[in-house]
């Protein structure tokens, strides 16, 4: 009796050594009674009965016909996180937060947590409203200067989408209540676009920038820097030579909007000297559309277009049948959920991380130029016209 004693006991703590471990999170099966009982040398009915009082105080629930589980967690149990989002955000905005949010919600839920997205107005609101549940952490977007004051405000572990912050203030995570951040792989980004085209045949491939070439800080344009860099190295590598072939704006618009109208002028001079390449990636699909209506301002045929290769997938530039890099949105959500999670619980520590989520590519037929012939002129159809009553939303929304 002693050792069949001993044999309960160690059942009975490796269940719960399960569920504190995270092995067996709150709603997961356990191993059925055989299973467990094979484990330890103890009969299925012996298992129900060190079981019982887990069931008893509530850490585990039966269900008959179906198994035991973990008992879930009531909501006002969990550690809190918010999602702080920009107000009113558009079209393409609003796909990329519903994405963020997605995986930001399902992976903090599995680990234990419970969240709330709200918008970066309410902010200062949530914050102060009472009663309230502990927050345990913040993932942010675009905060303005009214959340921004009352984020440096708040003690607990905090991400941003965004670049990583800069190394020139080493120190303790907690003692600068700095945060981690969040973003895209937008070089990696760049390099898979200019790879693709390679591989395609393709040898002068120009890149079509948002930011400006005049050594200043590129700020909300950093993800175009970033992509050209990408492109930028890859050529190199494979012996091509990108002189003359970045196109820029003369200067650092200060808002996305007027980035994309800069592009249109930039497009309009790249396609004068058309005869330097014969691929194009832009540095996203606004930028896309910018240089095919500049191509068609020039009275220029479709069936002429480059490859061209864009970022974010907007749906008015898959009328160009361009392959596009796609950020994984949801990813850089999920990574952000386990940042905080890491911070919250003390398993991450030490200075400001930085995580940045993939992208992958979806290869269309205007990287295939030459199998498809006569076909691609059936097959490009032309955007419709700025200002026209196809036009609005989808413009303007890819960052």
């Amino acid at each position: 009796m002693a050792g069949k004693s001993w044999r309960r006991t160690a059942l009975r703590e490796q269940v719960l050594s399960s569920i504190r471990s995270g092995v067996h999170p709150p709603g997961a099966k356990l191993p059925s009674l055989r299973t467990l009982g094979n484990s330890f040398g103890l009969s299925p009915p012996t298992v129900l009965d060190e079981l019982r009082d887990l069931i008893a105080d509530g850490t585990l629930v039966s269900v008959p016909g179906t198994g035991i589980f973990v008992a879930e967690d009531r909501l006002d149990d969990r550690p809190v996180f918010l999602l702080v989002h920009p107000s009113w955000p558009d079209q393409g905005e609003l796909h990329r937060l519903t994405s963020v949010r997605l995986g930001f919600e399902e992976t903090l839920s599995e680990l234990g947590g419970a969240t709330l997205s709200i918008d970066r107005d309410d902010l200062a609101a949530v914050v102060a409203a009472q009663p309230r549940p502990a927050i345990a952490g913040i993932l942010s977007r675009a905060p303005h200067a009214r959340a921004k004051a009352v984020l440096e405000e708040l003690d607990v572990p905090q991400v941003r989408i965004g670049p990583r912050q800069s190394q020139d203030q080493p120190g303790p995570y907690d003692q600068l209540r700095r945060y981690d951040t969040v973003d895209l792989d937008n070089h990696a980004g760049g390099r898979l676009a200019a790879e693709h085209l390679l591989r395609r045949g393709c040898s002068r491939i120009a890149f079509l920038a948002l930011h400006a070439d005049d050594g200043q800080d590129v700020g909300h344009l950093r993800f175009s820097e970033e992509r050209l860099l990408g492109w930028l190295a890859t050529m190199t590598a494979a012996g091509r030579d990108p002189a003359g072939l970045a196109f820029h704006p003369d200067r650092n618009a200060p808002d996305y909007e007027q980035a994309v109208l800069a592009a249109e002028r930039t497009a309009e001079r790249m396609v004068a000297v058309r005869e330097r390449y014969d691929a194009v990636i832009a540095a996203d699909d606004n930028a896309v559309l910018a240089f095919a209506e500049a191509w068609h301002r020039c009275g220029l045929p479709d069936a002429d277009l480059p490859a061209i290769v864009g970022f974010e997938d907007v749906e008015a530039a898959r009328g160009y049948v361009t392959s596009s890099i796609i950020p994984q949105w949801r990813e850089l959500g999920e990574q952000a959920a386990r940042l905080l999670w890491g911070r919250h619980l003390g398993h991450l520590s030490g200075p400001p991380v930085h995580r940045a989520a993939s992208m992958r590519f979806v290869a269309r037929i205007t990287a295939e130029r030459d199998w498809l012939g006569g076909a691609r002129r059936r097959l490009v159809r032309r955007h419709p016209p700025v200002g026209s009553e196809h036009d609005p939303a989808e413009r303007h929304s890819a960052r």
